[in-house]
């Protein structure tokens, strides 16, 4: 799909400072900016590289001050903020911008001159190319001023004595290395060029969004110095920066043929579905350790465990690459410590510290199973004894102390996991105590522990190994409805505590209806799903707390009161009414439970989630799906631009409702094309 902005919505700042392209390699690395390229958060950059592992993320080189030098002088078309003022205004010259298969910036220019600006990054490996094309009636001079950082992306970068200014000459340009123990930042030109030696520093750029969320927002950039090259009308120059020289990089391929061979993996892709299946391969990552894992979003996320298998079959099975879903189970199964996978994962130690993210792992492995039977074999192999042991594991329960692990969990006598505060997904912390606690026996861990030991007693059926556990799950699931089950209120419970149901109305329980094996009687299932859909269904996802419930919050980003830090009260309304877009995979499948299919729900769920489809996918992060938005309209986008899960689960929708009821589909998706925004 392509998304288009011509010159009204371009030199709106106010528009296009709002809207963020995202440029991504398989590895986790990234570019990343503004509309107008105009860097607003710490997080942006043309190169932001892990090193081989996502955690290790680095803003080498920031942006590039670019301009265009005629007879008149020199012409600005990059932007930057400083202090009251943005300079150079290049958003002026800005005419359209075109984010679809790459980003694409067009411009124009007082002397007729027309400059297309195109920009990719190269699969597996570190390094952007960036494209500049003419259309003039002579040659021009392109001046381009690398900005760079050398810093961790969630840091900045401020002048400083240890910073190392030297450059190494390359035949096609320089290397700059300004500390040791970071990466390297090779500029080189594939063009005609001069580099004119200019070291300098960039004083107090700064980024709005970082000021807005209550952090640092200013930084130096050091310039080493200028690119002048030669742009001839029609022709293409490239600028590529890289961690090593664009020769070791791509032996075998100038960079005009190495943006040809990256340009031929890339589809053009027309339908919706089409498009957010492409989309959600930007989260898949094969690391140089020969681990396949998942982003769970970006820019400030990296590899959690939880995002990664509740995503898993969105990105992976329903996606058409089930090889690198199946790799996924095989690689994190192997990092299994004392019955856990890890729920965050670092490049030297994982964090396990998740009640749930284990218990997702399974149901990952049941929805791969549910797709073929021809995946049995592969559990036999290689992850059964995986299911086993976290089953066994919370069978027998864990200390966090005393076993090492970043949570708390017991059993009790009817067979339901206890766990301690915050180690759900609803995992927010203020000042060492959880926002949203949920101690006790939280709605979707009850479910998703009776899903998993339902589905290991198919598997002990089929393989003929056993079941790990003798539990009667026929009672236990009675269980489950005697305490869950609101019979005046119609709705499910959100936590058993002590022999006392937290009756808040939030959107976990629909995982007891929504899996394979539902907790939740049958009979109970309508009614529960009514609940949820007039009181937490919005156009952009579900709200996390029915807005009549004490400690409801419309918006994530509350006014200031100078009590607490901005980030603080950001996390203590992260789920106390912040709407996500993820549980709209769950809902979907428990609406069609719930009713049967019937295709006027179908038909009422695709026209409420129309926008979230269509204006959403043309805001924040462009072509993607946001984290969370507010509560309440207009439904602000938060957090971040590109959530796993959330394009993920949408994906899922999208494919659950095509199945169910083709026509309606149809017709919906084909609007979706021909009405544009």
């Amino acid at each position: 799909m392509k998304f288009y902005y011509d010159t009204k919505f371009c030199q709106n700042l106010d528009f296009s400072l709002r809207r963020e392209w995202l440029e991504t390699n398989g590895m986790g690395d990234y570019a990343s900016s503004s509309l107008v390229g105009c860097n607003t958060r710490k997080y942006h950059g043309l190169l932001v590289c892990g090193d081989g592992y996502p955690d290790n993320r680095a803003v080498l080189l920031s942006c590039v001050e670019e301009s265009l030098v005629d007879s008149d002088g020199e012409h600005f078309f990059s932007t930057h903020a400083y202090p009251s003022v943005f300079h150079p205004k290049g958003y002026e010259c800005l005419a359209s911008a075109t984010i679809d298969r790459y980003p694409q910036f067009d411009y124009s220019f007082p002397n007729g001159a027309k400059l297309c600006k195109e920009l990719m990054m190269l699969k597996g490996k570190a390094a952007v190319i960036l494209r500049y094309t003419l259309q003039h009636d002579k040659a021009l001079t392109l001046n381009l001023r690398p900005m760079t950082a050398f810093r961790h992306q969630h840091s900045l970068s401020h002048r400083n004595n240890n910073f190392n200014a030297d450059l190494e000459q390359l035949s096609t340009g320089v290397r700059l290395r300004p500390y040791h123990g970071v990466s390297p930042l090779c500029m080189e030109v594939d063009g005609k060029f001069s580099f004119h030696h200019e070291p300098s520093w960039y004083y107090n750029v700064e980024y709005h969004v970082e000021l807005e969320r209550g952090f640092d927002f200013r930084e130096d950039l050091f310039v080493p110095g200028v690119f002048s090259i030669t742009l001839q009308p029609g022709e293409a120059v490239y600028f590529a920066a890289s961690t090593s020289s664009f020769k070791a990089i791509s032996p075998d391929k100038s960079m005009a043929k190495a943006w040809e061979a990256e340009l031929n993996t890339r589809k053009a892709n027309v339908t919706l579905e089409e498009h957010l299946a492409a989309e959600g391969d930007r989260f898949i990552l094969e690391l140089p350790s020969k681990f396949t894992g998942i982003d769970a979003g970006y820019h400030w996320f990296a590899m959690w465990g939880r995002d990664a298998f509740i995503s898993l079959a969105g990105l992976t099975f329903l996606a058409g690459r089930e090889a690198q879903g199946v790799q996924a189970l095989k690689d994190v199964g192997a990092e299994m410590r004392n019955g856990l996978v890890p729920n965050m994962f670092g490049s030297s130690k994982h964090a396990y510290n998740s009640v749930d993210a284990s218990l997702w792992y399974i149901m990952a492995v049941q929805q791969m199973f549910s797709y073929s039977n021809n995946y049995l074999s592969v559990i036999k192999e290689d992850l059964r004894k995986v299911i086993k042991g976290i089953i066994t594991r919370y069978a027998n329960g864990m200390s966090a102390v005393a076993d090492d692990v970043g949570l708390a969990v017991t059993m009790d006598s009817e067979g339901f996991l206890v766990v301690d505060g915050g180690r759900t997904w609803m995992d927010a912390f203020v000042h060492g105590t959880p926002a949203t606690p949920r101690q006790g026996c939280p709605v979707e861990i009850a479910a998703l522990w009776y899903n998993a030991l339902c589905f290991d007693q198919e598997l002990a059926e089929l393989l003929g190994d056993g079941r790990t556990v003798d539990i009667d799950l026929a009672k236990m699931r009675a269980t489950f409805n005697e305490r869950f089950w609101l019979e005046d209120k119609g709705y499910v419970a959100d936590v058993w505590r002590d022999g006392h149901t937290i009756d808040e109305l939030r959107p976990n329980m629909l995982f007891a209806i929504s899996l394979p094996y539902a907790a939740l009687d049958e009979k109970h299932h309508k009614r529960a799903f009514t609940a949820v859909k007039e009181k937490l269904l919005t156009p952009y996802g579900l709200r996390t707390l029915a807005p009549n419930s004490e400690g409801y919050i419309k918006h994530y980003r509350v006014q200031e009161d100078g009590s607490n830090k901005a980030s603080d009260r950001r996390d203590a309304g992260y789920h106390q009414g912040t709407v996500w877009p993820w549980p709209l995979g769950a809902y979907t499948e428990a609406m069609l439970k719930a009713t049967n299919g019937n295709k006027t729900e179908i038909k009422s769920l695709l026209k409420t989630v129309y926008p979230l489809f269509t204006e959403h996918l043309m805001d924040a992060g462009v072509g993607s799906i946001s984290e969370i938005f507010d509560a309440e309209e207009p439904y602000r986008p938060d957090g971040t631009i590109a959530q796993a899960w959330s394009v993920s689960e949408c994906y899922k929708l999208l494919i659950l409702l095509k199945q169910a009821a083709p026509e309606i589909y149809g017709e919906w998706e084909a609007k979706i094309r021909q009405g544009g925004r």
